[in-house]
C-alpha cells in the first residue's frame, strides 16, 4: 500500500466515524421524541368524575405527528443498519434494535387507540344526535 493509498483510507475512517456520530446524534433524538410521546400518553391518563371512569385524553396532534414520524424513522433506521453493515458498530446497532422495539411498542397502541378514539366519536354524535331529537319533543 503506497502513502496516497493509506491517506485515502484515513479519509475514509474519518468520513465513516463522522457519519456514525451523526446517525448516533438522530437515533437519540429520534428515541427522545418516542420517549416523550409515550410520556404525554401516559400523562392524559385522567379521572372522569360524570362517567366514574378513567379516561384517556389524546392530544389531538399525537396521532397526527407519530404517524408523520414513521416515514422519518424508517428513513433513519434504513441509515444506520447500512452504517451499521459498513463498520460493523456494535452501539449504533444496539440503538437500531432499541429504537425499533420503542416503534414496535408504540404503533400498535396508537392504532388500537386510534380505533377506541373513532368508535367513541361515533357514539357521541350518535348521542348527540339522539339528544337533539328528545330536546325537540321537549
Amino acid at each position: 500500500m503506497n502513502v496516497s493509498e493509506i491517506e485515502y483510507m484515513r479519509r475514509r475512517l474519518k468520513l465513516a466515524e463522522k457519519e456514525k456520530a451523526s446517525v448516533e446524534r438522530e437515533l437519540d433524538a429520534a428515541q427522545q421524541q418516542i420517549e416523550q410521546l409515550r410520556e404525554m400518553q401516559r400523562s392524559s391518563i385522567y379521572r372522569d368524575p360524570e362517567r366514574g371512569a378513567t379516561v384517556q385524553r389524546v392530544p389531538p396532534d399525537v396521532l397526527r405527528e407519530l404517524g408523520q414520524k414513521k416515514p422519518q424513522l424508517d428513513e433513519l433506521v434504513h441509515t444506520a443498519e447500512a452504517l451499521c453493515a459498513d463498520t460493523n458498530r456494535e452501539q449504533v446497532h444496539s440503538k437500531v434494535t432499541k429504537l425499533k422495539e420503542h416503534w414496535d411498542k408504540m404503533n400498535p397502541k396508537m392504532m388500537q387507540r386510534k380505533t377506541g378514539l373513532d368508535a367513541m366519536l361515533g357514539d357521541s354524535q350518535r348521542y348527540e344526535a339522539e339528544k337533539n331529537e328528545v330536546e325537540v319533543w321537549w
